[in-house]
C-alpha cells in the first residue's frame, strides 16, 4: 500500500505537471491571446468550484499560465483576450478565499495579470484617450512603489485590486468585473469571498466615478428579483446609493455621499416576495426620500437604461405606498 500510495501521488503531480506545461505551450505560441481566452473559459468551473480542491488546483494551473506569459509575452494585433474584466474579478474574489493556499496563488496570478494587463493596455489604447492611460500608469506606479511585494498586499486587501486595474478597464471589461462578482455573491459557502465580494464592488463603484458607464446595468439586475437574497441584503442599502451617485456624476451632476443607517433590516425580517429595495424603502423613509431624489433626473436626463431602471424602482414603491 505505501508504494501504491507513493506511485498514485508521483503519477498526479507528473499529470498535472504535463497539463501545465501544455496549457504555457499554447499560451506561448498565440501572440494575440485567443488560447488564453479558451483556458479561461474551460478553467473556469473549477476556479469557481465549491470543492476546496479543485479550486486550489485550477488556481494553481492559471498561475502558472499567467506566470510564463508574463516571461514571453508577445503581444500583437489585433488581439482576441475577451475575459480580462471577468478573469481580474476572479482572481480577486479567490484572492479572499477560505483556503490560504487558493488565496496565495490568486493573489500572485493578480500581480502577473496586471503586468500583462499594463502591456497590453499599451499596445491598443486609443491615442484619444492617451491622458487616461497616462493616469491609471501614474496610479499603477504609485501602488507598486508604496508596496514592495505586491502580490501580498492583494492577498491581505483584495479591494485594493479594483483600485489599480479600474484604470485599465473599459466599459465592457468593467461590467464583466461586476457580473463576475455579482455572481460570486451567491456562494453562501464562503462568508469570505462574499465579503471580498462586496469590497470590490463597493471600491470599484467609487473608483470609477464617470467611466462607470454600465453601473446601471448591475443596478438593474440587482433590481431582477431575488436570486441573492442572503448576500444581496447585506450589501443592497450602501451598493445602491454608491451606484446611483456614480451614475450621477456620469450625467454632470453631483451630491454628497449619503450615510447609510446600520441594522436596517435582515433576511428574516422579510418575505420571500420582497425584494431588497423595497424591504430598504419601507424602513427607513429619510432614505427612500434620497433614493427618489437621486433617481428623478435620470428621467429627464439619462439614457434609456437610466430611464427603465428609474421606472421599475418608482414601480417599486407604487408597490409599498
Amino acid at each position: 500500500m505505501p508504494n501504491g500510495t507513493c506511485n498514485t501521488e508521483c503519477l498526479y503531480r507528473q499529470t498535472f505537471q504535463a497539463f501545465s506545461e501544455m496549457l504555457q505551450s499554447l499560451v506561448v505560441k498565440d501572440p494575440y491571446l485567443e488560447n488564453l481566452d479558451t483556458i479561461i473559459k474551460h478553467l473556469d468551473p473549477w476556479l469557481q468550484s465549491v470543492k476546496d480542491h479543485e479550486r486550489e488546483r485550477a488556481t494553481a494551473g492559471m498561475t502558472q499560465v499567467l506566470k510564463c506569459l508574463t516571461r514571453h509575452l508577445s503581444l500583437k494585433l489585433p488581439l482576441r483576450f475577451q475575459r480580462l474584466g471577468h478573469l481580474v474579478a476572479l482572481m480577486a474574489l479567490l484572492c479572499g478565499d477560505p483556503q490560504e493556499k487558493v488565496a496565495e496563488k490568486a493573489a500572485e496570478s493578480i500581480h502577473y495579470l496586471l503586468h500583462i494587463t499594463l502591456r497590453l493596455k499599451y499596445i491598443i489604447h486609443d491615442k484619444k484617450n492617451q491622458q487616461s492611460l497616462k493616469r491609471a500608469l501614474t496610479k499603477c506606479r504609485e501602488f507598486l512603489e508604496l508596496y514592495s511585494s505586491a502580490a501580498k498586499c492583494f492577498y491581505t486587501c483584495p479591494f485594493r485590486i479594483a483600485q489599480v486595474f479600474e484604470g485599465f478597464l473599459d466599459s465592457n471589461e468593467l461590467c464583466q468585473f461586476i457580473m463576475t462578482t455579482f455572481d460570486t455573491l451567491k456562494n453562501l459557502n464562503h462568508p469570505r469571498i462574499q465579503r471580498s465580494a462586496g469590497e470590490l464592488l463597493l471600491t470599484l463603484a467609487k473608483n470609477a466615478e464617470s467611466r462607470f458607464e454600465k453601473a446601471t446595468d448591475a443596478l438593474y439586475e440587482v433590481f431582477l428579483g431575488n436570486r441573492l437574497r442572503a448576500a444581496t441584503f447585506r450589501l443592497f442599502p450602501q451598493l445602491l446609493m454608491t451606484l446611483l451617485i456614480q451614475i450621477h456624476h456620469s450625467i454632470g451632476l453631483t451630491m454628497s455621499d449619503v450615510d447609510i443607517p446600520s441594522g436596517l433590516y435582515t433576511e428574516q425580517e422579510v418575505s420571500s416576495e420582497v425584494t431588497p429595495l423595497c424591504a430598504l424603502l419601507e424602513r427607513n423613509r429619510l432614505l427612500a426620500q434620497k433614493v427618489m431624489y437621486l433617481l428623478v433626473p435620470f428621467l429627464n436626463r439619462g439614457n434609456d437604461k437610466h430611464k427603465l431602471t428609474s421606472a421599475g424602482v418608482f414601480v417599486e414603491v407604487r408597490l409599498i405606498l
